[in-house]
């Protein structure tokens, strides 16, 4: 049952009396429908029966809220419906559609009239209005626990509009090339809550893989450097490499533009008016996505400011020669005008991306992560990050990283710091880094992982259980699988080739 998985604060106990409800309540419509085929006719008593059970099944889930209001604050209430609206699947949603018209055919089989249907025939359709209420039905504790509390209330709305809007708007590519290079891979994994504050200007400064970034004046800024800035980042550096070819030694066009609406989407933001049926819904509906666009544009122009205020330095080699890149603006402009979010990369940026011209591939499926995630969202773009290297797929470990690299990803702290406070590092360092795996599977970026030994080993059960100190967690391995990804063969084998050739070349006019 989909209980199981979205409400896990009901007992054994009472789940056992709910799934004996239920199966009382199929073995009657079977009964009904028998009756119906054979006699022409449908015992009224049995009727009553169903009714009976199903009165049961609401006094069962009464008892339950009333024993999980008792018993939650309301952060963890909140938390609670994270948890539940993620791990709800379209397939659930789809499954109980089949469920319901499948309850109607009997019903209609064992006499009900068609006006009695009506309601039950309404929510047994495929839209986003009957899955926003199909998830609403499985917080309905949630809200019951929140109802007198307007901004929880909106907030517990918001998370359940991003969840199913995704299910309903246009399909997007599974990944989307990017041009990438040591400063914009290093600034993705940076986090504000990380930043070091000048007490005199108010800037802020982040060091992370060998690239300082200082965000003038953060203290000013109303938002924070955290994965929503990368998204939007992420997503302005993929358009402004579908714009140029890198192959050219024209300067590239450094000015890109991404419509706020699509963009506000593919964050989960439910921008779109949905059908409705009178004149009064039709203006709440209409209020009601305004409203959505609007949080998505403060948002974004939150993140806006945190880039446009950004400066990296960092040392890199490029072409065999060391480059010493000081105080480099990531970007000249930035606004959101006439539906556009426009932005300008600034010349030594773009020039840069251009002279690297090294490709990665991004997960669009990254962008619905949810900012409470940060975690998650870091691992997946070092998961990415790391199939997509060129010698990675080479070398046959494009699907497997070690640990240490994939904690230095993350936001999570330290084992010398974990060590200089708590000292719970399976608490505080182990199990965020598995949530957030399964955050990804959940997702449908990542398909499995496990932990290993070097070279892909698998662990035994009895290895598997005596990993009780970080040393031995640190040396090991996480395999894993994207749930889609980029076949690099062809493209790998060309590059080659083109080496090759060249080599070939060189060598040729050395002898002549």
């Amino acid at each position: 049952m989909i209980i199981d998985k979205v409400q896990p604060y009901w007992t054994a106990a009472d789940l056992k009396r709910l799934e004996k409800i239920a199966q009382e309540q199929d073995a009657i419509l079977d009964t009904l429908t028998r009756e119906r085929e054979t006699t022409g006719q449908a015992n009224p008593d049995l009727l009553n029966k169903w009714h009976a059970l199903g009165e049961q099944d609401n006094r069962l889930r009464a008892e339950v809220e009333r024993r999980y209001i008792k018993d939650h604050s309301k952060k963890a209430i909140i938390a609670d419906v994270e948890e539940i609206t993620a791990a709800i699947t379209k397939e659930d949603f789809q499954e109980h559609i089949a469920d319901r018209l499948a309850q109607i055919a009997a019903l209609k089989t064992g006499g009900a009239s068609e006006d009695s249907l009506a309601m039950l025939s309404e929510y047994a359709v495929e839209n986003f209005e009957n899955c926003y209420s199909f998830i609403l039905y499985y917080l309905r504790v949630q809200l019951n626990a929140l109802a007198k509390d307007d901004t929880n209330t909106d907030k517990v709305r918001g998370i359940v509009e991003k969840r199913v809007a995704l299910w309903y708007i246009k399909t997007q590519p599974a990944f989307v090339k990017m041009a990438h290079g040591k400063a914009t891979d290093a600034f993705a994994f940076m986090s504000g809550r990380n930043a070091q504050l000048d007490k005199v200007t108010g800037s802020g400064a982040i060091d992370k893989f060998g690239v300082q970034l200082s965000i003038l004046k953060l203290r000013e800024l109303q938002g924070t450097l955290g994965i929503s800035t990368d998204k939007l980042l992420s997503t302005a550096i993929a358009t402004f490499t579908q714009q140029n070819d890198f192959t050219h030694a024209a300067a590239p066009r450094r000015e890109v533009s991404i419509p706020l609406r699509e963009y506000a989407q593919l964050l989960g933001y439910d921008v779109e008016e949905h059908e409705t049926h009178t004149p009064q819904e039709a203006e709440r509906e209409k209020k009601r996505a305004k409203i959505q666009l609007d949080n998505a544009r403060k948002a974004i122009k939150q993140d806006l400011d945190i880039i446009h205020a950004s400066t990296l330095t960092w040392e890199e080699k490029i072409k065999g020669k060391a480059r010493d890149y000081t105080r480099i603006s990531l970007v000249t402009a930035t606004g959101i005008k006439n539906g556009e979010i426009n932005i300008s990369f600034s010349p030594e940026i773009a020039a840069y991306l251009a002279e690297r011209n090294l490709i990665t591939q991004y997960p669009t499926k990254l962008l619905r992560i949810s900012g409470r995630k940060p975690t998650a969202y870091y691992i997946g773009r070092k998961l990415a990050e790391h199939y997509n290297i060129d010698n990675n797929q080479l070398k046959g470990t494009a699907d497997r990283i070690s640990i240490p690299a994939l904690l230095a990803a993350t936001d999570l702290p330290s084992y010398a710091e974990v060590m200089k406070q708590d000292r719970h590092w399976d608490r505080r360092i182990k199990e965020p880094v598995e949530q957030a795996l399964d955050t990804l599977v959940q997702e449908g970026i990542l398909r499995d992982w496990k932990y290993t030994h070097a070279k892909g080993i698998d662990l035994t059960d009895a290895e598997a259980k005596s990993i009780t100190n970080y040393a031995d967690y640190a040396k090991l391995y996480l395999l894993f699988t994207l749930e889609d990804k980029v076949d690099h063969a062809e493209r790998i084998q060309a590059k080659q080739e083109r080496r090759a050739a060249a080599k070939a070349k060189r060598a040729g006019k050395k002898n002549s």
